[in-house]
């Protein structure tokens, strides 16, 4: 709770920084998401990071991690494609497109590692 009051308070004076809301949205999310007015701050604070830096991969992965726990991994992969896209040393978002693209037999992988490591074979 201090660390969100404190967020808050950078937030109101310096609004326009988009790592504050993708952090403000991390720690709301680790403290749960079980009650409907946490999620919406959640994603309130995302779509802020989001519209203040459009590829922000740190609100990207945390969006892509609140979609995951909702049980969306349509927009989770969505976000951690994107995430992985802008920053390839993201290495939490880049192992997360990993796993997907095992689990659906490689559907990803020609859409995203191909441009990732830009067609290197094994």
């Amino acid at each position: 709770d201090r660390a969100l009051e404190q967020l808050d308070q950078i937030i109101a004076v310096s609004g326009d920084d988009a790592n504050y809301h993708a952090t403000r949205a991390q720690v709301l999310f680790q403290k749960g998401t079980d009650d409907a007015a946490t999620r919406s701050a959640i994603s309130a604070s995302l779509d802020r990071a989001i519209a203040l830096s459009e590829n922000h991969d740190k609100a990207h992965l945390y969006y892509g991690l609140f979609h995951k726990r909702a049980g969306r991994p349509e927009k989770a992969m969505h976000h951690f494609e994107i995430a992985a896209r802008v920053n390839p040393k993201n290495i939490e978002a880049v192992r997360e497109v990993r796993i997907a693209t095992m689990r659906t037999g490689g559907e990803h992988d020609k859409s995203f590692f191909g441009k990732l490591w830009k067609g290197k074979k094994k």
